[in-house]
């Protein structure tokens, strides 16, 4: 699974939310998450777990590298 630079991540996540017009709440819902999730990690408390990088890639039609989850160096 892709490692994840902190800032870089929450900051491209953000990104995408808002480039959709999207409220914290939609992304939630569309995740089926909470508001406070998201709202954590786009103020960099927390990453998000493999489970919904998955589900973010698919829903952005994003690679893991475009929304900041990098490859790691074996």
């Amino acid at each position: 699974m892709p490692e994840v630079k902190k800032t870089i991540a929450t900051s491209l996540l953000r990104e995408e939310r808002l480039r959709r017009k999207w409220s914290q709440q939609e992304l939630a819902d569309r995740l089926e998450t909470t508001k406070i999730t998201v709202r954590r990690w786009e103020r960099s408390v927390t990453i998000p777990s493999p489970h919904f990088r998955l589900k973010l890639t698919a829903l952005f039609g994003k690679s893991f590298e475009e929304l900041g989850f990098e490859q790691k160096e074996s």
